[in-house]
């Protein structure tokens, strides 16, 4: 694990304090699944930040937003297979 200087954590302590800070669901290169395409798995290649919202785009053009993670996109094959199964599991 990489450590963290106590300069870097009072930075980080700040920006969350300011609202600069956001913790991501995932990021670049992380794969994603839909339940209605469990044959398929995505490839998120970027992530935009706008003023009023944060999108991810996946390597087929797809745009969902991190609330949609857990709903309709998934970070686990598994997750998503629950999710078709109306959760049981």
């Amino acid at each position: 694990p990489e450590t963290i200087s106590q300069e870097e954590l009072d930075e980080l302590i700040k920006a969350k304090a300011e609202g600069r800070l956001k913790i991501l669901p995932a990021k670049p290169g992380d794969i994603i699944y839909r339940p209605e395409a469990l044959q398929f798995c995505w490839v998120i290649t970027k992530v935009e930040i706008y003023e009023d919202e944060i999108v991810f785009i996946d390597d087929s053009d797809n745009i969902f937003r991190p609330d949609d993670i857990g709903k309709t996109v998934f970070l686990t094959r598994e997750e998503a297979e629950k999710a078709l199964g109306g959760g049981e599991g």
